[in-house]
């Protein structure tokens, strides 16, 4: 099994509005074959679900699994349409994701990944017409021991 080194971690993410969700908290990387791996647990704003999450990283691409609430996985790579369906409290959500640019950039513990890409979340399948640009941006570095 491979060593988990302690991280602290923060994912901005900010839609063409420049609206901006911010995340700062605690997980671990993990090498593995072809890159690393993040993994990190959020809770939801009633305190009352956890949601795991893993960020797999390799060299051309990026794949994001969340588990627990309304879970999926999204995989990043560039001018490389993603599709998925979710069933949601509010019915059937069809998603469609078309990255535009994926940096991952790491130096020992330290690392940044930044995502860029057009998505449209809707009830219907559709293309990419009404979608809306976002980023995400990843950075972690070792945790100090206490």
């Amino acid at each position: 099994m491979p060593e988990s080194i302690p991280i602290l971690l923060t994912v901005v993410g900010m839609d063409a509005e420049e609206n901006q969700i911010s995340l700062s908290t605690q997980g671990f990387l993990e090498e593995n074959a072809s890159g690393f791996t993040l993994s990190y647990e959020e809770t939801e704003l009633d305190g009352l679900q956890t949601i795991d999450n893993r960020i797999e990283a390799e060299e051309d691409g990026v794949l994001i699994t969340r588990s627990g609430g309304i879970g999926g996985t999204i995989y990043y790579r560039v001018n490389k349409s993603f599709e998925g369906e979710y069933d949601t409290p509010m019915g059937r959500l069809f998603l469609r994701v078309l990255p535009t640019s994926v940096r991952v950039r790491r130096r020992g513990g330290m690392g940044h990944i930044h995502l860029a890409y057009q998505m449209s979340l809707t009830h219907h399948k559709g293309d990419l017409r009404d979608a809306m640009a976002r980023t995400i941006d990843i950075r972690f570095a070792p945790r100090r021991s206490q």
